[in-house]
Order: C-alpha cells, then structure tokens, then sequence
C-alpha cells in the first residue's frame, strides 16, 4: 500500500527541499563575521534593556532576521515558522527541545535596532565589498530558483511602512545568489 511520506520521513531520508538547499548555500557564502561585526557595537550584551532574560546570541538573531526577510514572514509568523520547518532550525543550528528561542518581540526589537542604526545600508555594503574581494560572478534572473517571491509579501497591514524595508533586504542579498540545481 502506498502512502504520502510524512514530513518527518522526508527529514529524515536525506532528501533536500529547494529551501533547505538555498539555506546550505547562503550558510556557505555569506561573510557572517564581517556582517556580525557591523552590528555588534550597536547590539546590547549581557541582559536586556528590558530587564530578564539574557540577550540573544547576535548571530543567532541576525539569521533570525534574515529568514525573516527572505520568506515574507511578520514578527509572529517568524516564531511559528522557527518551531515548524526543520530547515529553518538546521539554519540556525538550534534544537528546540533544549535551545531558547526567541521570541516575536525579540524579533522586533532586533529588527528596530537595525532600523535605528541604519544597518542595513552598512550591511549592503559589507556585502558588495566581500563580492568584489571574492570575484564573485553573479548570474541575471537567478534569484527566482533561490526562494519565492510574489507581490503578496506577508507585511502586517499595520506596519506598511516595513515594505521599503523588506524590499532592501531583498536587494542587499540579490547579489549573492547564484542558480540553484533543481
């Protein structure tokens, strides 16, 4: 009798989904010191501002942030999607039995610490700049094999602005993607 296999069986037969195949590649090529070291003078260590729980490891959030990004997920969705898909937590090389995992609020936060600071267009460039160092070649209309994008970007209705936001995220890592095999 033939059956569908469970996401569970796929994870576990070695097959890669083109999602967990983008998330190998962009764990491979992006420059995370450099961009790590962009950030942290602006990131707090120790505990939070707000009192509490200690504060997220940097790196762990930054890639956070990035998923976030490069799937179209709001703040909540994000959290969901960290417990949900398995790739994501191979990414961010977590277990969620043991590891902590930050919540949407963290996300929020990290997000407007960026914002705040302009990071974003300090990361562009620290991207650029590892291309041009790396003699990276870069290929035209690649970027719909690396992972989907449709008009329909998840944005909460109530932060429209974040959209302008979101698309320069899409834009500072259009540049390092490259084809991806199916």
């Amino acid at each position: 009798m033939a059956t569908q296999q469970s996401f569970f069986s796929l994870a576990i037969s070695g097959r890669k989904l083109r999602a967990e195949k983008f998330l190998n590649q962009m764990t491979d090529i992006i420059p995370w010191q450099r961009l790590i070291d962009k950030i942290e003078p602006f990131y707090p260590n120790g505990t939070s501002d707000y009192g509490g729980r200690k504060v997220t490891d940097l790196l762990l959030i930054f890639k956070i942030h990035l998923l976030q990004q490069w799937f179209g997920l709001s703040d909540p969705a994000m959290e969901d999607a960290i417990y949900d898909r398995i790739s994501f937590q191979k990414f961010l090389n977590i277990d969620i039995g043991i590891d902590n995992v930050p919540d949407e609020t963290v996300i929020l936060r990290f997000r407007h610490l960026l914002e705040k600071h302009n990071l974003s267009s300090i990361i562009f460039n620290e991207v650029n700049s590892y291309l041009e160092e790396n003699d990276l070649l870069l290929k035209e209309g690649t970027i719909t094999d690396a992972f989907p994008i449709n008009d329909g970007i998840s944005i909460s209705q109530s932060h429209p602005e974040h959209y302008q936001y979101q698309y320069q995220y899409l834009r500072i890592f259009e540049n390092l993607f490259y084809h991806i095999d199916n």
